[in-house]
């Protein structure tokens, strides 16, 4: 996809591309945030960590579980 629109693609960053998510993190880090007019503010920001720490928790059960240890 890359060649077809002639640009460097995630391999040239760094060594093999090691350092693309490091990069695509600061790109998302500094764009500016939008926000929908009519929307509650708290909760359209709020959303995306909540469901990003519901996520981990879960792959944190799961990888608890395929350990052996309990998890109720």
């Amino acid at each position: 996809m890359a060649s077809m629109q002639r640009r460097m693609g995630p391999q040239t960053s760094g060594i093999g591309g090691l350092l693309q998510p490091f990069y695509d993190g600061l790109k998302l880090g500094v764009k500016e945030p939008i926000l929908p007019e009519l929307s509650a503010s708290g909760a359209f920001s709020t959303a995306p960590m909540i469901a990003f720490i519901l996520s981990q928790v879960g792959l944190l059960i799961v990888s608890m579980h395929s350990l052996g240890h309990y998890v109720p």
